[in-house]
Parts: C-alpha cells; structure tokens; sequence
C-alpha cells in the first residue's frame, strides 16, 4: 500500500468522460484500477463532477489530476484549479495545498539570512494616469521646496529617491489590488464553469461572459509574466524572453547563487560569518574600492605628450565636443533610449526617468546637471590641445 505519495501531471485521459465531447482515451485497466484502489483524487471529492483542466477550439476536458495516497487525503486543506492565459498553455494550473508535519532539524547551525535584493519600479508603471498625475504632483511640490542654495545634482539626486518612493508607495497598492481582482476573477470564472456542466443549456449565454473574464485574467498574468522577467535579470527582459516558468526557476537560481556564507575580511583576512561581521567585510571593501586614488599629473602628460598629433582632436573637434549641450541633443538621445531594459541600482526605468525627462519643470534643472563644473575644466583641457584618451 502506497504511503505518503503524491502523483500528479498531466494524464492524457479522463475520469469524467462527460466534460469531453470526444470519448477519451483510456489508460491500460491494470493501471486504472490501480490508481482506483490505491490513490483519492486529491482535487475533486469523489461525489463531484470534476472540472476542465484541457481546453482548445474544439473541446474541454479534464485530463490533469492530483493523486494522493488514503493516508494523506485527511491533511487536504484546499484544492483549486486557475486559469491560464492560453499564450502560455492550454491547460489550467492545478494545485493542492496540504499540511504535513516539519520535519525534526538535526541541524543546529542558524539560518542563513538573505536581503530582499535590488527594488526595481515595474516598467508599466509610466502607463498609470494615476502614477502619472501622482508623480507630476510631487515632482511640482520638491521643486518648489528645494533651497536655493542646493546644486542642481543633489536636486536631481533628490527628484529620484522621491520618484523611488511613489513608485514603491503605488505598486504596493497596485499589487495588493490585483491580487484581489485576480481572486475575484477566478472565482466568477469557477461559478460559470460550474453553472455550465450543471446546466449545459446555459452555455450559449454564459460562454461569452467566460471569455471576457478570461481575457481579463491574461492581462493580469501577462503582468505578473513581466515583473518576473524583471526580477529574473538582464538578458532575459531585453531578450524578450515570455516564459513563466522558465523566468520563475531563473530568479531561484539567482537567489541561491547570491547565499553567502562566509566573507574574508579585506584587510584582516579573518573569516566572517556572522551576519554583522559579513556586513562590515563588506562595507570595508566597497569603501575601498569606490574611494578614489590620487592621480600622479606628471605621468598623465607624459602620457598625453607622447601621443602622436594623429590621435588628437583638431580645433574643430575639439570645439564641437565642448560646445554646450543643447536641450533638443537630450531629447533624441532620450528618444533613442531601449524600450525593454533593467533598471540600474536606483531602480527606475526608462520609461519613468521619460517622464521625469519631460516634466515642464524639470528641463532647467536637468540642463544644470549635464553642465556641471569639470564640464567646464574639460573644455579649458580640450582648448589648451588635450588629447582625446579612451580608456577600456
């Protein structure tokens, strides 16, 4: 007798031949009978009907099942079955939740604690009239209130820890709504899929309203689709990449090669485990690695003189190159920006940093910030005959 086992995927065939229009196609009766004597369908109670876990143009059926073996159907807390977008599949997510006893720990070591990673703004964001008008409303008020005094790269800093928090404040409230109509959706779709195997002659009437639920759930699975791309990395989002599960393995995957254990310290070369002790390892070495080095002038032009006149900008150049940037040079080069990409470390997107970008108030202290003091330094260089270096 099967104990504490679970059998479960995709069939192939149906308990309810009543759901398909087409006679199913059968298991081996050996096997049959064997999931009949040892197995309870964990999903739907025996007295039932069971619900369409298969759809196409042609017909619905339920051909996914969940298995449980008798000892476990009484830890059964509550079973569902959740539509699914048809650009992914066309069968539904089945799922059943049980409680089981944890198993006893022979480990005494604590558990490993992991931060909540990067935040990034969801790109969707910018396409809310709501976050639009929230985000223009305190755009507005942080500019009237900055000092005088304040450089205009502090107030550009300041604009995008502001523009962090509203989007953080809205998607909190955005997700919490979503997940509320997804529920309600889910639920009204169950009641018509019920209403129609009871009442068959009510599908005329009731399978355009299924459709139009339906469809509702896509958008909101295909925004679920989106932020996870987001959170799975680079090369995923910008590849295009649509797949749900692949998206969701690729983001564990990350999450267990980001688990650190042990750090060594930078200059005591002490092994750090702690979680305070990782964390002042870590503070020591990216302040030393982001503080700069001083810079030896003589070597630089000497470096600079060396190069020979074929390499150095003409009077020309060297005048297009430290002439003012223009407002009309940032809009085509914001135009051109990438329309799927990954926020950088301050978590805002293009798309959001666009409407930073064409806020009304915003085009003066946005000109203040590419023109800042070195631009200046930099253009006495460039007309003192300084060399044009790239550095790799």
């Amino acid at each position: 007798m099967p104990n504490r086992q679970i059998l479960l995927g995709d069939f192939n065939y149906s308990y309810a031949s009543h759901l398909s229009t087409t006679p199913p196609r059968q298991a081996p009766s050996s096997w049959l009978h064997y999931i009949d004597n040892h197995y309870l369908d964990g999903v739907t109670p025996s007295d039932h009907p069971s619900e369409a876990t298969f759809h196409n143009s042609r017909s619905r059926s339920c051909i996914d099942y969940i298995f449980v073996s008798h000892d476990l159907i009484d830890c059964k807390v509550s079973s569902s079955t959740t539509f699914v977008q048809p650009a992914w599949t066309d069968h539904t997510l089945v799922s059943l939740r049980l409680h089981l006893s944890s198993p006893v720990s022979t480990s005494s070591a604590p558990s490993p604690r992991v931060g909540k990673g990067i935040w990034r703004a969801h790109p969707r964001l910018a396409l809310s009239k709501d976050f639009r008008e929230q985000l223009s409303i305190g755009i507005s008020s942080a500019l009237a209130s900055f000092p005088s005094t304040m450089s205009a790269q502090d107030k550009w800093d300041s604009l995008k820890i502001i523009t962090t928090s509203l989007a953080k404040k809205f998607s909190r409230k955005q997700s919490s709504h979503l997940k509320s109509v997804e529920k309600i959706l889910q639920g009204k779709r169950n009641s018509i899929n019920q209403s129609i195997r009871r009442y068959p002659s009510n599908a005329p009437s009731l399978t355009p309203q299924l459709f139009v639920i339906e469809s509702q759930l896509s958008s909101i699975q295909q925004y679920h689709a989106e932020t996870l791309a987001l959170r799975s990395g680079l090369r995923w989002r910008e590849m295009g990449e649509i797949s749900a599960g692949y998206l969701k393995r690729t983001i564990a995957h990350r999450q267990s090669r980001q688990l650190i254990t042990t750090l060594s310290h930078p200059f005591t070369n002490t092994t750090c485990s702690s979680t305070t002790e990782m964390q002042n390892a870590a503070i020591a070495f990216y302040a030393d690695l982001y503080s700069p080095d001083p810079i030896d002038d003589h070597a630089v032009n000497d470096l600079l003189d060396s190069l020979p006149n074929s390499l150095r900008l003409t009077a020309i150049d060297s005048s297009y190159v430290s002439s003012p940037i223009l407002w009309d040079d940032l809009t085509e080069g914001v135009r051109r920006c990438p329309s799927k990409s990954i926020p950088g470390l301050d978590g805002i997107p293009y798309e959001i940093l666009r409407l930073l970008f064409f806020h009304p108030e915003c085009k003066e202290l946005i000109l203040q910030s590419v023109r800042m003091p070195w631009y200046h330094r930099f253009k006495q260089a460039l007309s003192g005959g300084v060399s044009l270096l790239t550095m790799d």
